[in-house]
Order: C-alpha cells, then structure tokens, then sequence
C-alpha cells in the first residue's frame, strides 16, 4: 500500500525542472554585489544559480557560478584579486513563509533569517575553480567572503519555489490546507525531488522522506492524495451534487454517508405500489476502488417488510489511451434481503429486489461520471495543488490507487 506517512496531498517537482525555472527567473535571485566586510571587500556578478544534490532534509545545496568579481583586502596583498569562472558551494535554508501580501497563502522561499537565527548564516562549502586559478589560500577567503555577501544581500532575493494556498474561496479551495511542510528528497537511485506537503489536520510529523512507491513510475511530477482527502475533498462534494434522488451527506468515521433516509419514489407493479427507502448508505475510497454500502427497506403488503443490502466495489481505472481516471462499474454487485414476517409473493420480491439493484446502479454510474469529472480537473493547470514557479504545467501520464492516489507526470525532465 502506498503511504503519505499522515500527509493529505503531495506535490513533488524534479529539480531539473526547478533549476529551469531558477534560470528563467534569474534576476529575481541576487546577480550583481557589492559587499564590504572590513577589511574584504568584494563586488561582481553572479551566474545562474542551480540546486545541486546534497544538502539535507531542510537545506539546498545551491551551486552559485562567480562571472567575475574583485575581491580586496586579502591580508599580504596590495592589489585586488580579480576572479572569474569559479563557483560558490552554499547550503542556504528554505521555510514555508506566509505570503507578504495574502494571509492566505504560503511561499516556499530562501529563508536567510532561519539560517542567521541558526547562528551560521549561509553556509559556505567549498570553491570550485576547475581551471586551478586560485590558491587554497585565496578560495578559503572568497568562500568565506561570498557568504557574508548572500546574507548580506538577503533582501535582494525575490524568488519564490512554490505557493500554495491556507485557505480561500476559489476554484482551487479543493486544495487549501491549514498545514504545510517541505523537504529536499534525494533517492538511492540519483533522483532529485523537492516535495511540499499538505495536511488536513495539525496532527501530523514532519515531511523528513516520502514512500518510495509513490514515485516508482519514473516522472518529472506527481501529485498523490490520500483516501481522507479524497473522502473529504472530491466524494463527499460529488455525492452532495450528483447523487440522485437529491439528499443531504455528510462525513462520518472516514466514510461519506447519507445524513437523512433518502426516498426513493413510488413503485408500481401490477396491483402492488412500494416505496423503496434507503435507510444506511456509505461510500468511501478503499484500497483500491470505490466502496458503495446500502441498506434499503420497503414496506410490502400485510404489513411485512423487506430489507436488502446491496455491496458493491468499483475498482480504480486508469486509461494510458486517455489518460483519464475512473471507477469501473461493479459487474456483479451483492445482494442480499429478508422479509420480516409474513407470506409475500415471490413475484413481488424478486422485482422490487432488481428495482432497488437497478435504482442503486444508476445513482452510482452517474456519481462515477462526476467522480471522473473532479479526478481530472485535479491534474489540471487551472486548479492547482501547488503553484511551482515556472515549472511546466503538470499532464496526467499515469496513475493509480492503493490506500492512497499517486498521479504521475512521465514526461522527460
């Protein structure tokens, strides 16, 4: 079974589609500096920045190429050190911080403060000088130096990872999470991920790691979801609008049941009128379908009546020709009744027992359809689970369901 580990929602990039949006978005990242820190003092350009592997669980390794800079002050030297063509190590730390301009949203965004309050600033890892132009000496210098200069020039950054929302009213509200958290995931196999989190209540750990089922299909994206989400989230809406005949629903022990008997009309058959009322009914998300449960009673002449529960197990589809989800339809749903007392005819039993299988099936095929309907605006870029800055729109290529939903982008990176 796959795991969310108590998450809700999922939504994990590749970095190698990270780095391109870093890269489009260069100028909202520091590129030029001018940094004094007495007795060094260091101005140039900076290069386009990328994420590297490593880091931990909560910081990036960030590579940041040096274009060109001077660098004065170095102790024992009377001229400045002119540098180009190396690049900068750094471990910087990302936050989920709320949106300066939206109390209902959250960014995550390079957290320089966390890092000062941590006491080491950015963290300066190494010089790289592939063409062997400075001393050992020198690049500890320019480490150090280049570091206080990020901090320094903290403000500058504007770039922001990914946003997503706390709360709100819009199309997207399907997705709104009072909870969030981050991680940088790197697997055993060299792939890169950065992974946001969502959760419908407080009652979760930390994002440390993700289930390694959940990306087993090769992707550049995936969101995945869990049976609680999807309960709360896409069933219980669908239900409320498309089931038929109209009632109220509500959740319940994890479970969509109906809140009121749900009448289903009048019935004819020769001389004989019923009416079917459905008394318990449950819908829920299960291992790997759509679960349905109902109880239905209907009071039969001489005043016997009659009770059927009817079970059926929709089981999830994904279609690689389409690439649309459903729920197939249940070919050989069960069936059970009694009759309380009294003698009744047979007749009548056996065509209010197919009326009821027959009624229940129609509500559900059209419930599937709007099921259907919801799972795939999901994966769309209008209404999205989190709004990765510059990253390409996610596109369904695979998906499935086991204790959990995980829909996969198997696009090239």
């Amino acid at each position: 079974m796959l795991s969310l580990e108590g998450w809700d929602l999922l939504t994990i990039a590749d970095v190698t589609l990270v780095n391109k949006a870093m890269a489009a978005r260069h100028n909202q990242l520091i590129t030029t500096f001018d940094y004094d820190g007495d007795p060094l003092h260091l101005t140039g350009k900076f290069g386009i920045w990328s994420i590297r592997p490593g880091g931990s669980v909560s910081l990036l390794e960030v590579a940041i190429p040096i274009e060109n800079a001077t660098l004065k002050g170095i102790p024992g030297h009377r001229r400045p050190l002119k540098i180009s063509g190396v690049t900068l190590l750094a471990r910087l730390s990302l936050s989920m911080l709320p949106m300066k301009d939206n109390p209902g949203s959250q960014e995550l965004r390079f957290d320089f403060e966390e890092s000062a309050k941590a006491g080491d600033g950015v963290i300066g890892l190494d010089i790289e000088d592939p063409a062997e132009t400075m001393s050992a000496a020198h690049k500890q210098i320019l480490k150090t130096a280049a570091a206080a200069c990020l901090s320094a020039h903290a403000a500058d950054v504007s770039y922001v990872f990914a946003s997503v929302k706390t709360r709100g009213s819009t199309q997207g509200a399907v997705f709104d999470m009072p909870h969030h958290d981050w991680a940088n995931i790197a697997t055993a196999d060299d792939r890169h991920y950065l992974a946001i989190a969502g959760a419908l209540s407080n009652k979760v750990k930390p994002l440390r790691n993700i289930d390694p089922k959940l990306i087993a299909t090769k992707g550049g994206a995936y969101l995945a979801f869990s049976s609680r989400f999807f309960n709360e989230r896409l069933l219980l809406p669908v239900v409320q609008s498309d089931f038929r005949p109209k009632s109220k629903f509500t959740l319940k022990s994890g479970a969509v049941h109906n809140a009121r008997h749900i009448i289903l009309g009048k019935q004819r058959k020769g001389i004989w009128t019923v009416e079917p009322i459905i008394k318990g009914l449950r819908i829920a998300a299960a291992q790997k379908a759509l679960s349905i449960q109902a109880v239905t009673t209907a009071d039969l002449p001489l005043g016997a009546v009659l009770t059927s529960w009817y079970q059926a197990s929709m089981k999830f589809h994904f279609d690689k020709k389409t690439q649309t989800m459903t729920f197939k339809s249940d070919p050989s749903p069960k069936e059970r009744h009694e009759v309380s007392m009294g003698i009744v005819s047979e007749i009548l039993i056996g065509w209010l027992i197919r009326l009821i299988v027959l009624l229940n099936g129609k509500a559900i095929s059209k419930l599937t359809k709007g099921l259907a309907l919801g799972m795939q605006k999901i994966a769309t870029p209008t209404v999205e689970a989190t709004g990765w800055s510059g990253v390409r729109d996610f596109a369904v290529g695979h998906g499935v369901m086991d204790g959990a939903f995980v829909i996969t982008d198997t696009r090239p990176v």
